[in-house]
């Protein structure tokens, strides 16, 4: 066997180098151009959520991804509710959703804004079907029927119920965030 000789070493060393520098050059690169485009569609998918969350809105006053309450306005400028984001600790990760709320504090709609739960049984707990029976609540009544029979109106999706529980504390930590924000 050959030994190494110090000046391969070198040359190697140099080309290992090069070739790092190159790549975290172009990396950086596409990151910088790609990066506005990223955040606009960030933003208009925040937007066309947020009017899913309160389809009698025309428009937000602070509709902004970042915000964790935002005012819904009609065509006339009129306050209509608010749409306010929560999230809590699922099975999986984080569950973020977006709320929308009435003048009344009562939900108008829930959609999942992101999570990482397990797909066909965890997330069972974020679709349309499921987090539709959230609509007409108040905060007193989002409670799981199985953590809280007296008061509890919502049914657990069987199998993923840490995700139920956490679907049900971020509507309600999202109700008592736009109960507390100002008009």
């Amino acid at each position: 066997m050959t030994p190494i000789r110090q000046d391969n070493n070198f040359k190697y060393g140099a080309i290992l180098l090069t070739t790092c520098l190159i790549s975290s050059l172009a990396l950086s690169l596409v990151y910088k151009m790609t990066s506005g485009a990223v955040l606009k569609t960030a933003a208009e998918n925040f937007l066309i959520l947020q009017r899913e969350a309160l389809p009698t809105a025309e428009s937000f006053r602070g509709s902004a991804p970042e915000a964790d309450v935002n005012i819904g306005l009609d065509a006339k400028g009129a306050v209509v509710g608010k749409t306010a984001t929560a999230s809590a600790r699922g099975y999986g990760g984080d569950v973020a959703l977006i709320v929308g709320v009435d003048l009344k504090g009562t939900v108008v709609s829930v959609k999942a804004l992101s999570h990482k739960e397990t797909p066909g049984l965890g997330t069972k707990a974020l679709t349309p079907e499921y987090l539709s029976q959230y609509a007409g609540k108040k905060a007193d009544k989002i409670k799981l029927k199985k953590d809280d029979p007296s008061v509890g109106a919502l049914d657990a999706v069987t199998g993923a119920t840490i995700t139920s529980r956490a679907v049900s504390a971020a509507v309600g930590d999202a109700l008592i965030k736009a109960a507390s924000s100002e008009r």
